[in-house]
């Protein structure tokens, strides 16, 4: 396996610094810290800040430095408006598929990891695997349209996710529950069900953030 080059390496150390939060929105970095912190030099530094300012993740200017882009409240608008009306349908839908076993293991191993993370209050890898539950709901169901656009947004989801459970800590065991509600009623074959559970689900967290 080729080895990632270092400005690779810098891009998703960074990436990853400001998804799981270590650099909080509107934090203020420098390429000196960065390039201290990560024992890097500069220059795959500076590489790595200018892809994540053109993807939306920093915005650097001379006089300011670099800061971890705040997400607007219009973004966050936009983007639970546009899963209310993809995820909802995609399970409705999902439920009057014929799931294997295998697809069935699946989900179940995802949800009981969650119970575990639930017990150990661990929210980053809690809030991973709640990004991968979704995306599984939309490959379960094959749309390989939506599939590539849940992948396209695994990263937001992430990062929106955690700022939930930052503003309300208290949800991780109530969104565990949601995740298995809404895949008890697919199991059933309840997709009406499955969809109203969902959609509230995600209303929760587009009130909490826009709060």
């Amino acid at each position: 396996m080729t080895r990632p080059s270092l400005r690779d390496q810098a891009y998703q150390v960074i990436k990853q610094s400001i998804l799981d939060g270590s650099y909080p929105e509107g934090a203020l970095l420098t390429e000196r810290t960065l390039a201290e912190r990560f024992s890097m030099s500069r220059t795959p530094i500076r590489t790595a800040v200018d892809r994540l300012e053109s993807e939306g993740y920093l915005q650097s200017s001379p006089n300011r430095g670099i800061r971890v882009r705040e997400m607007s409240l219009r973004q966050v608008l936009d983007f639970f408006d546009f899963r209310l009306a993809l995820e909802p349908y995609a399970v409705d839908r999902l439920a009057a598929i014929h799931l294997s076993a295998e697809d069935s293991f699946l989900m179940l191993q995802n949800l009981d990891a969650q119970d575990v993370c639930v017990q150990a209050r661990d929210f980053i890898r809690f809030t991973a695997l709640d990004s991968e539950f979704h995306l599984l709901l939309v490959r379960l169901y094959g749309n390989q349209e939506m599939v590539q656009t849940m992948e396209h947004l695994q990263d937001k989801l992430f990062r929106m996710a955690l700022n939930v459970l930052k503003k309300d800590p208290a949800r991780i065991h109530q969104s565990a529950l949601d995740h298995r509600a809404v895949w008890t009623a697919v199991a059933a074959g309840d997709g009406s069900t499955a969809a109203d559970l969902l959609r509230n689900h995600l209303e929760y967290g587009k009130r909490i953030l826009v709060k």
